[in-house]
């Protein structure tokens, strides 16, 4: 997650994608975020061109597979994380 700690939507994000990992198994499905109050977290951000409160999805080997940005439901986190585990 691209994740900004003074921002409110970043913090629902985050509420919101814990929250659902809780489900899987460990290990499952990894989460990482990228601080953006860091330069570490900023070049990320930059080299994948998304800004604050926008969740990456990337498959066992690395590759992007896909973007949510903003606050997601539960249903849409929950067939995002299933998908890129072969849950579905």
């Amino acid at each position: 997650q691209i994740h900004d700690r003074d921002c409110g939507s970043c913090m629902v994000l985050q509420r919101q994608t814990r929250s659902v990992l809780k489900e899987y198994p460990s290990g499952t499905v990894q989460y990482l975020v990228a601080d953006l109050a860091t330069p570490a977290g900023r070049q990320f951000a930059s080299i994948r061109g998304v800004g604050r409160t926008t969740l990456l999805l990337f498959d066992g080997s690395g590759d992007q597979q896909g973007v949510l940005a903003g606050p997601q439901t539960d249903t849409r986190l929950r067939l995002a994380f299933d998908r890129l585990s072969g849950r579905s």
